[in-house]
């Protein structure tokens, strides 16, 4: 009880109330913070959240084929900074340009809510330097063909 009563439970409240204001930006949150669809479909997710509840609710997946699919989600799981770069379809790059566009729009609430400084550097979060090599390795070419694409370990392409 002298914990719920100090000063240190409520040193976060600040922050809890400004991503608040976010989801009620995004529409996550009602206007008396009721959880709405959106809300209730992220709160299903286990990672990336906000991302792939806008990439769902704005029909991002409706026109592309599952292979372009898993490709531009790899982004979100790959992590290595430095890799050669991918040569793309351009439906995969007209689906990272609105695969980032969405992902903007997370961003934009978050600066307007003063969550973070500037969107400078959102795009560094996400990683499309496997897309191509997961792109080809779902439309069934073989993995020994795949390497020639990438300077990736295999055990990275297999992980994304």
């Amino acid at each position: 009880i002298a914990y719920s009563l100090s000063y240190q439970s409520l040193q976060f409240m600040p922050e809890f109330e400004v991503r608040v204001r976010v989801l009620k930006r995004l529409r996550y949150l009602g206007s008396e913070d009721q959880l709405k669809l959106k809300g209730k479909a992220a709160c299903a997710m286990s990672t990336s959240e906000l991302v792939i509840t806008e990439l769902v609710f704005d029909n991002f997946f409706k026109d592309l084929e599952i292979e372009a699919i898993v490709a531009i989600l790899s982004c979100m799981v790959f992590q290595q900074k430095r890799c050669s770069e991918p040569d793309l379809t351009p439906e995969l790059v007209a689906a990272k340009k609105q695969f980032l566009t969405l992902a903007h729009k997370i961003v934009e609430a978050e600066v307007a809510e003063r969550l973070r400084p500037n969107d400078a550097d959102f795009e560094e979060q996400f990683r499309f330097g496997l897309v191509e090599v997961v792109y080809r390795w779902a439309k069934g070419e073989e993995f020994s063909q795949i390497m020639q694409y990438t300077d990736v370990d295999e055990g990275t392409i297999v992980r994304c």
